[in-house]
């Protein structure tokens, strides 16, 4: 739990260090854009001891003037000035604190190395990276552990011993301060930065210098700048740890453009930069740093940072496909499971329309497959399920090249999914893998209490998509819907082959001719009336298994009106209550209004569950009502109850 010390007692502390009047007043001159270099230079040059020091600065390398400049006018003119206000506040700084206790737990030496050579290495780096204002940079570098000055000064009896006690990973220290006090030294180092008036820049740059990403956008590239900084001053300090190194080396590459292995040259100039700086300031900041040293350190760590990161991503992946592989693999059988299909089908679909390729679809039903669990048992049915995946999978591989899959759509029912495969190519496919699977006996030898081994038959439908072709299936669900049936015509002819009822009716607006089956249909002539394709489809396929005659369609209600007024041989209406615009209403309307057709049942079948549409469709005259669930529950008997009782009501 953090200890009862809230951070206004810190801020209230009667001792804080506090900026001179001097650097009070520059920063409230620099805040005018329209303040006057004489004017500045006149109040720098109040003070000889800090004018001094400035020109010193100046004319150190750290700046690299051309020439000596020993003027504070001279100054102001050649560097700007943010740069004598950055100096103003650096100095101004260091003679406040002086009065801090080096005893008291705070490494003097340690905390001014950070600093000079933070400001140093942020201002480097905002030259060469343009990421924000150099002067700017150094300012917020030399400020950002301001905080540790006020947090010892306050509280030397609780501060002081963490300091001792965390040891010198400073980066690690604002978690260990928040967990003890509640608040860390950048929350400290803003709020006295605000009592002292500093431009919003520096606040923030002291308050986010640990985590820049949480800085709001417009002072982030600070931030990270000063960031970065204090990453550079630790891993040039003595003290400085390897994770930190690689951090710097990969960040400081990436801004500077540079190869990792080729800052050494930059980690000179800011070491001979904070030397300059530690002279000027007059402060101890301990031995130059081994550069050599520290390269081969952060080029170490970084090589197994990214080897590490590379061995996580690596498990990731697998972690993922694993996943993956589990999120769409049917457990027992190891084909792609239903959810697979839903997700890829469509896809698989459209890109095959918008590319104009084919795209086949089988649908296979194991024969007589509950014979099997009860007759051998479960277990015994479970390993059917396996090698029937099996010997249909490696059939579509063989034949697609590997580029066909196979799904489980639930039971024994598998399906498969044909790139580039017409109806030609779909029906070979269909009937190589009907072919395989009736190959060989089922060996069941390994399941207990089967017998050795069994006979195993399925039944295929399979359907196409193919560019160019006259009512082809417009969506997938269409496309699988055909693939169904045709397994449904496998099994009524016997079981063990392959049918499709695609193609065996076109369909057209108008005739739809029924089934050539080498004899004159005896049957009635029928009317559908059907705004959906593949509904009409699929409804006259079993009408005409029903024994229908002809097979008329008609898309729409006036269509339906012409045909009825035109032909003399329709038997039968079986009619969609929702035709568009108009309804089964005013077709049965022209119906009871021609003497002739007053016998012609009307059958409405509806998607609706309205008791109302049925109300008002048997009112209107209709012969029978049906929803399409009960419709679909069972087809062909619906189809031959259509044509034996309501023919016959007509006859009679």
């Amino acid at each position: 739990m953090p200890e009862s010390y809230p951070l206004e007692r810190v801020l209230s502390c009667p001792t804080l260090p506090t900026l001179p009047g001097v650097a009070m007043q520059v920063l409230e001159l620099t805040r005018d854009p329209n303040v006057t270099i004489v004017k500045l230079a006149k109040l720098v040059q109040s003070d000889p001891s800090l004018s001094a020091k400035i020109l010193r600065t100046v004319n150190s390398s750290f700046f690299g003037l051309s020439q000596p400049c020993s003027k504070i006018d001279r100054a102001l003119s050649l560097l700007g000035l943010n740069t004598i206000k950055s100096l103003v506040l650096g100095f101004t700084l260091v003679e406040g604190t002086r009065g801090v206790d080096g005893e008291s737990g705070l490494d003097l030496t340690a905390h001014w190395r950070r600093a000079v050579y933070s400001a140093s290495a942020a201002r480097h780096i905002a030259l060469e990276s343009k990421r924000c204002d150099p002067d700017e940079a150094f300012t917020g570098a030399m400020l950002q552990d301001i905080g540790m000055m006020a947090a010892i000064v306050a509280m030397p009896d609780r501060y002081g011993p963490l300091l001792t006690s965390h040891g010198a990973e400073h980066d690690s220290l604002p978690a260990v301060e928040r967990e003890r006090f509640g608040f860390d030294h950048a929350e400290v180092g803003a709020a006295l930065a605000k009592n002292w008036h500093l431009p919003e820049l520096y606040v923030a740059a002291i308050a986010y210098h640990h985590h820049p990403a949480d800085a709001p956008a417009e002072v982030r590239p600070l931030a990270e700048v000063v960031w970065l900084g204090m990453l550079v001053a630790e891993a040039m300090s003595a003290t400085g740890k390897g994770s930190t190194d690689a951090r710097f080396l990969m960040t400081a590459s990436q801004w500077l453009k540079v190869e990792p292995d080729k800052l050494g040259p930059v980690l000179k100039k800011i070491a001979d930069g904070a030397a300059e700086l530690a002279k000027a300031f007059e402060r101890e900041v301990g031995a130059r740093p081994n550069i050599s040293a520290i390269m081969a350190q952060a080029s170490e760590q970084m090589i197994n940072a990214q080897i590490s990161a590379q061995t996580q991503a690596d498990q990731l992946s697998r972690a993922n496909q694993d996943l993956t592989k589990q999120a769409t693999t049917d457990a027992l059988t190891g084909a792609f499971n239903r959810n697979a299909l839903d997700s890829e089908f469509p896809a698989l679909f459209v890109r095959a329309m918008s590319s104009g390729e084919s795209l086949g679809v089988l649908f296979m039903d194991a024969d007589k497959f509950k014979s099997v669990n009860d007759a051998h048992g479960h277990p015994a049915g479970d390993a059917v399920l396996i090698e029937l995946s099996n010997r249909a999978r490696a059939a579509v591989d063989s034949a697609t090249g590997g580029k066909g899959r196979v799904y489980r759509y639930g039971g024994e029912e598998f399906v498969a999914v044909l790139p580039r495969a017409g109806k030609e190519r779909a029906a070979q496919i269909a009937e190589q893998v009907r072919s395989a699977v009736e190959a060989e006996a089922f060996d069941l030898s390994r399941v207990p209490g089967a017998a050795p081994s069994i006979r195993v038959t399925a039944s295929i439908g399979y359907a196409w998509s193919e560019p160019g072709t006259s009512g082809a299936p417009i969506s997938p669900e269409a496309l699988l819907k055909l693939a169904d049936e045709g397994v449904y015509q496998a099994k009524q002819a016997g079981r063990n082959c392959v049918r499709t009822v695609q193609g065996v009716q076109p369909v057209v607006a108008g005739t739809i001719p029924a089934v050539a089956t080498g004899s004159t249909p005896s049957g009635p002539t029928v009317l559908l009336v059907e705004d959906d394709a593949l509904s009409a489809r699929l409804i006259q396929a079993a009408l005409t298994k029903a024994g229908a005659g002809t097979v008329l369609w008609a898309a729409r209600a006036d269509e339906a009106c012409r045909q009825l007024s035109s032909s003399s041989a329709i038997g039968v209406v079986v009619c969609d209550y929702h035709l568009g615009d108009r309804t089964a209403l005013d077709v049965i309307g022209t119906v009871r209004a021609t003497p002739s057709r007053l016998s012609v049942p009307v059958v409405v079948v509806t998607c609706s569950e309205d008791s109302r549409v049925r109300e008002e469709s048997l009112n209107a005259g209709a012969a029978a009502f049906w929803t399409k669930g009960e419709m679909c529950a069972d087809l062909a008997g619906w189809c031959k109850r259509i044509l034996s009782e309501l023919s016959a009501r007509r006859a009679a």
